[in-house]
């Protein structure tokens, strides 16, 4: 039997922000696009599909705030901006790794469901 998921309860307020702002609808994108290597801005905004330009760098800037990135400014001709994880994202990556692998074996499970259920994927 698998073991238990941590219960929210068991969270302290600061734990429950940083578990709820994961749960947003951009984060673990952004950051599994970060994840292989630092990345430019623009780089991002292309694979990031659907993401308006505000809302990624509100999610970068949540993100560098919480100490997960880091934003590296390029000096070149025009300048660029970059970003890389920090020691304490690259901690993050194996569970970003395992819930993308979870999402990739079981995406075809979830849209029968999401059918028997009635409608469309929300």
């Amino acid at each position: 039997m698998p073991s238990r998921p941590t219960q929210l309860e068991d969270l302290d307020d600061q734990a429950l922000a940083i578990f709820q702002r994961f749960g947003g609808r951009w984060t673990m994108v952004v950051a599994s696009l970060i994840e292989p290597g630092p990345i430019r801005f623009g780089e991002l905004h292309r694979r990031a599909k659907g993401i308006s330009r505000k809302m990624l760098t509100q999610t970068l800037r949540s993100l560098e705030r919480d100490g997960i990135i880091e934003r590296r400014v390029i000096d070149t001709a025009p300048l660029a901006v970059e970003y890389a994880f920090t020691e304490l994202g690259w901690s993050l990556c194996p569970a970003l790794i395992a819930l993308r692998q979870w999402a990739k074996d079981n995406a075809a499970l979830v849209a029968e469901a999401q059918k028997r259920f009635g409608g469309a994927a929300a």
